[in-house]
C-alpha cells in the first residue's frame, strides 16, 4: 500500500485530521497501533465544543471561535447527537479580562440570573450562558472511524524504515509506503518516535495529571466554568445515556514518577471549593468518584508564549507531530497541520469523496491496497 502521508494515532485529533485529509482527496490512511481506537483518553474526558469562552487569552479565544463552524460542519455531517447545549460560565469576582476578549472578538454570551440546575443556590459574582455542544466523544470517535473505515488500518507498527519514498513500515502484517508521517500519538509520542529512523527524540512534551471527580444523581446536564477559581465542570455519557459529570480543580501538575496517585488534600480542596461556589450542584452530585487521566501537548505550550505557539512539531524532514492538548483545539491543530503541508482547500471548492454525506466511506481509490 503505497500512501503520500500516513497517520499513527488512535484518539480525537488522528481521526479529525485523517477525515479533513481524506475530504481534500489526499493519498492518506491512517495507522492505529492500538485495536481499541479512542477507547484511552478520549473515553475519560467530557467533550464539547466552545467558542473559547474561558479563556481571556484573545489568541486562544480567537482560535476556538474560528473553528466553531467546523465542528458545526462536522458534527451535523457525521449525524452525531447534540447532548446539550447549556453551558455557562462563571466568575467570583471581576470579570472584565473576559468580557473585553469577548466583546473584541464578537464571542456571543448573555448575563443570566438563573439560579436552578447546575447554578442552584450558586455564590458567584456573575454568571454568562453559552449555547455551546455538548456531545459524546465516543460516538463521534465512533462515528468518524465509520466514515473513513476503509483508510483505517490497525495493528502495531514495526520494521519502520527510511526507502526512496519516504518510510516503510508494517502495520500488522500489512507493508506501507508513506511520503510523509503524521504522529497524533498523544502520550505515546516518545515512544512512536523512537522507533523512526533518523528522528531525534528532542521534541520535549509536557504530560499533565489530571484528578477528575465525578458526580453523578440528580445532576443537570450542562457545564459550567470558572476560570477565576480554576474549575471546570462538564458531562460525559454513560452507554445508558445517563449523566454523568466531570470536575476539575486547579492547575494540573506535570507528571512525574511520584504523582500518579489522588493528592488527597487537592481532593478536599475541590470539593471545598465546589460547596462554598455552586452548593446546590454539590448537594444534587453526591454519588462521587475520582480517577486521573492525562493531558499531553508540546511543552512550549505551557508557557506564557502558549497563545502564539502552534500545536504541530516537525520533529525531521517528512515526519510532524501534532499535540494540541485538549480535545477542543484538534480542529485549530489541523488546521495548522494542512498549513504547514501547503494544503488548502480552495476558495469555493466543492467538497470532495461525499463529504456532505454520512455514506462518505465507498472505497477509496487513494489508497490502494
Amino acid at each position: 500500500m503505497n500512501c503520500d502521508y500516513v497517520i499513527i494515532g488512535t484518539g480525537i485529533q488522528a481521526l479529525v485530521v485523517l477525515d479533513r485529509m481524506r475530504a481534500l482527496g489526499l493519498n492518506v490512511c491512517c495507522v492505529e497501533p492500538d485495536s481499541h481506537a479512542g477507547d484511552g483518553q478520549t473515553h475519560r474526558l467530557p467533550f464539547y465544543v466552545h467558542r473559547g469562552h474561558f479563556y481571556a487569552e484573545r489568541e486562544l479565544t480567537s482560535q476556538l471561535r474560528d473553528t466553531y463552524p467546523s465542528w458545526q460542519n462536522m458534527i451535523r455531517r457525521l449525524g452525531v447527537r447534540i447532548r446539550s447545549t447549556e453551558s455557562y460560565v462563571g466568575f467570583v469576582d471581576d470579570s472584565s479580562r473576559w468580557t473585553q476578549t469577548w466583546d473584541a472578538l464578537d464571542v456571543p454570551y448573555a448575563r443570566t440570573s438563573v439560579k436552578t440546575g447546575l447554578l442552584s443556590g450558586h455564590r458567584l459574582k456573575e454568571v454568562f450562558s453559552f449555547p455551546h455542544m455538548l456531545l459524546d466523544g465516543r460516538e463521534l470517535v465512533a462515528k468518524l472511524r465509520q466514515a473513513n473505515r476503509d483508510l483505517l488500518r490497525c495493528g502495531p507498527i514495526r520494521h519502520v524504515s527510511r526507502c526512496w519514498q519516504g518510510y516503510r513500515l508494517f502495520a500488522g502484517d500489512q507493508l506501507i509506503t508513506a511520503g510523509k508521517l503524521i504522529v497524533c500519538a498523544g502520550v505515546n509520542t516518545p515512544k512512536v518516535l523512537s522507533t523512526i529512523p533518523g528522528v531525534e527524540t528532542s521534541l520535549t512534551i509536557e504530560t499533565r495529571v489530571c484528578q477528575v471527580v465525578t458526580m453523578r444523581g440528580a445532576v443537570a446536564n450542562g457545564s459550567i466554568v470558572v476560570p477565576d477559581a480554576q474549575m471546570s465542570i462538564a458531562p460525559q455519557y454513560t452507554a445508558d445515556g445517563s449523566t454523568v459529570l466531570l470536575y476539575t480543580h486547579g492547575t494540573s501538575p506535570i507528571r512525574t514518577d511520584k504523582n500518579h496517585r489522588i493528592d488527597l488534600a487537592r481532593l478536599e480542596q475541590q470539593l471545598d471549593t465546589l460547596r462554598a461556589t455552586l452548593p446546590g450542584l454539590s448537594e444534587a452530585g453526591r454519588v462521587r468518584g475520582i480517577y486521573m487521566t492525562l493531558e499531553t501537548e508540546s511543552a512550549a505550550l505551557g508557557k506564557r508564549s502558549r497563545a502564539s505557539r502552534s500545536f504541530v512539531e516537525e520533529v525531521c524532514d517528512d515526519v510532524l507531530c501534532v499535540l494540541p492538548g485538549k480535545p477542543s483545539f484538534a480542529m485549530n491543530a489541523s488546521d495548522q497541520l494542512l498549513s504547514r503541508l501547503n494544503i488548502r482547500r480552495r476558495s469555493g471548492e466543492a467538497p470532495k469523496r461525499g463529504i456532505g454525506a454520512v455514506s462518505a466511506c465507498t472505497p477509496s481509490r487513494a489508497c490502494p491496497a
